[in-house]
């Protein structure tokens, strides 16, 4: 099929830039100077007439800013008729499982999104926010509890209020708990005074946050920070240390903390480019106190961490959290490395929770792995983008045979949290449904299941009759195959359901948006 690319056609001879360059001269052309007449022609960008309405619009309305005008004037109108397009739709073009449910006659659902229907905030947040717009005249925060200073510190962060004038006020006091979530308005030098009184001898300080670091957190500060000092060793209450984007801190910096943090339970390390493995190495090959009582790792983003860091992991017998999200060096080794090969008799981690969201070399090997190594104790499990995980992988770590090859049968993991998000290679619905009986029953509290081929009605509907009582949160987001029915059982079915996304699940409606009868559910959409 030829298309028509400019009035001076050149026969194929002439480069496909002075094509586009001529295509742009007769559109701007066309656009400032356009002429009524031009409206009768046949709409298919002949002519002198490029606009894309042509045949049917009126010349007085042709034009750049008056199409963008008119788009926006029957934008809600086209939004309501796609919203209610399955509001009529006789039962015999649903699917089966989709026809079976009812909506109720009457309803107003909490949609975020298009038609979105504001809600009352809670009490308490509205006098964070009330602090937060009058900020300037708190004096302290002294007197309230760690608690209502940790969620006022978000408040700030998340307003962008976290600078060098109001540091103080969640540093001040002897808190035990003290929690940054966005240190990029803070410099270096305005950090140091307010966190060094946190982490004083004999502070009560047990967990320290520090999220987007950026410029303001160095290896000169954590040095300053965590050195002991005349009056004595600092932090050494601290058992939670987590450190998200510190790009200037490396090696030396979190060698000086992890040294003089003898308490230390919980270490996050994320999104820091010049950490390595030296810090792993050090932690196991020295006697330091923490070894024994690190039980959570985060090192999430941190690109330098090879498949060469999994040997260390596994000499930290107590560990249980491990976050390796975005580390895309690592491959299968990693997990043998880390778990030990089948049949090995060294106590390796009985891991809790994993987190390997984002590792593109990761295959079914790694599921298969952890089936053997991990059994029952598993509880959270996120690979999300991991694009070689497939269906037999899936199966392998939910079925119901000899997985240690002992005479004993070990169950399959009992999950709290799954997401395989973006898990393209998971494509057959059976074996999800499997998946589903055997790990997830009575125990899912978060599923991510977004953009997996997989996910159908028969999915959705078992994922509300296995996890009818505990699951609270999922995300079914750019799953197309799945019917507003299928949607009403799972928000009707799970009374503890209170965040369901749908981003582009354009096939859901009215049906179901103002049909279910959960009412505590918030659907992003």
């Amino acid at each position: 099929m030829k298309r028509r690319l400019g009035g001076n056609d050149d026969g194929g001879g002439g480069s496909r830039r002075e094509v586009q360059a001529a295509v742009a001269r007769r559109r701007a052309s066309h656009f400032a100077r356009f002429h009524g007449d031009a409206a009768d022609d046949d709409g298919d960008g002949g002519g002198d007439n490029l606009h894309a309405g042509a045949k049917n619009a009126r010349a007085s309305e042709l034009g750049m800013w008056a199409t963008a005008r008119d788009l926006e004037k029957h934008k809600q109108d086209a939004l309501e008729r796609r919203l209610s397009r399955g509001n009529d739709l006789p039962d015999a073009e649903l699917s089966p499982l989709a026809a079976a449910w009812k909506p109720r006659e009457k309803g107003k659902a909490r949609v975020y999104g298009p038609g979105r229907v504001e809600r009352v905030p809670p009490l308490f947040d509205m006098c964070c926010r009330f602090l937060c717009d009058n900020l300037e005249h708190v004096a302290s925060f002294d007197g309230l509890p760690d608690p209502v200073r940790v969620k006022l510190a978000h408040w700030l962060s998340r307003r962008r209020l976290l600078t060098p004038e109001f540091l103080p006020l969640v540093t001040e006091g002897s808190p035990t708990d003290v929690q940054l979530g966005d240190c990029s308005l803070l410099p270096e030098a305005d950090l140091k005074e307010p966190l060094a009184n946190a982490l004083a001898p004999n502070s009560p300080l047990g967990s320290l946050h520090l999220g987007q670091c950026g410029r303001g957190v160095s290896d000169d500060l954590l040095k300053a920070l965590f050195s002991p000092c005349a009056e004595g060793p600092r932090a050494g209450k601290l058992t939670s240390l987590k450190m998200h984007g510190a790009y200037r801190a490396g090696d030396n910096g979190v060698l000086c903390a992890i040294e003089n943090t003898p308490a230390l339970e919980e270490l996050e390390l994320s999104h820091m480019p010049r950490l390595t493995s030296r810090v792993l190495d050090t932690i196991v090959s020295t006697p330091l106190a923490c070894r024994d009582t690190l039980r959570s790792i985060s090192l999430k983003g941190s690109e330098h961490v090879s498949d060469l860091a999994a040997s260390h992991l596994a000499a930290l017998h107590n560990l249980q959290c491990l976050d390796v999200s975005g580390l895309y060096n690592i491959t299968d080794a990693f997990f043998e490395s880390l778990l030990g090969s089948s049949g090995a008799s060294a106590p390796y981690p009985r891991l809790v929770e994993i987190r390997a969201a984002a590792c593109p070399n990761l295959t079914d090997s790694t599921l298969k792995r952890l089936r053997v190594a991990c059994g029952a104790t598993l509880a959270t499990l996120d690979f999300s983008e991991c694009t070689h995980i497939t269906d037999a992988g899936l199966l392998a770590l939910a079925k119901r045979d000899d997985a240690a090859g002992s005479t004993a049968l070990q169950p399959p993991p009992t999950l709290a949290t799954l997401r395989i998000a973006r898990c393209r290679g998971v494509k057959s619905a059976d074996v999800l449904i499997t998946f589903i009986q055997n790990c997830c029953k009575e125990s899912l509290v978060e599923v991510s299941l977004s953009s997996v081929p997989a996910v159908t009605d028969g999915v959705v509907v078992e994922l509300a009759q296995a996890c009818a009582t505990s699951l609270r949160i999922a995300n079914l987001s750019w799953c197309r195959e799945v019917t507003d029915g299928a949607l009403g059982v799972l928000a009707d079915g799970c009374s503890r359901l209170t965040e369901l996304s749908l981003y582009g699940d354009t096939q859901i409606s009215n049906f179901f948006l103002q049909g279910h009868r959960n009412d505590v559910l918030d659907i992003v959409y």
